[in-house]
């Protein structure tokens, strides 16, 4: 966990994900906790907020208050929290979200042999 970010802010941020390894097409469960925020959400590796996580009008409060979020990456992906709260910023450490790809199916065929032909018959 990271913060708070500035001095005298109190704003506190964590981000845990369950579970952090899954097969392509499944999904994890973010739980961000935060304390003294108004505003959180998650950004991915590339610092783009993730698509449904912009969560605004909190009420402020010294208690731990947590927010789940489900995802469903298709690649292995990185994300933070982040919370804003009476004009300061806290940022969570990072989660890997690890995408695992079933092993190629192998599919087996029988080849087809070639008829033999005689290419004399006797009479």
């Amino acid at each position: 966990m990271l913060g708070p970010a500035q001095p005298g802010c109190n704003t506190i941020v964590s981000l845990s994900a369950n579970p952090t390894n899954i097969v392509v097409g499944s999904s994890s469960t973010l739980t961000v906790t935060y304390t003294n925020a108004s505003h959180v959400w998650l950004t991915d590796q590339t610092g783009a907020v993730v698509p449904g996580t912009d969560t605004t009008g909190l009420t402020e409060t010294n208690s731990s208050q947590t927010l789940t979020f489900t995802v469903s990456p298709i690649d292995n992906t990185t994300y933070r929290a982040q919370a804003e709260g009476s004009g300061c910023r806290a940022v969570s450490a990072e989660v890997t979200i690890i995408v695992n790809y079933p092993p190629p199916e192998i599919i087996h065929s029988t080849p087809h042999l070639p008829a033999l032909i005689e290419g004399s018959q006797q009479r």
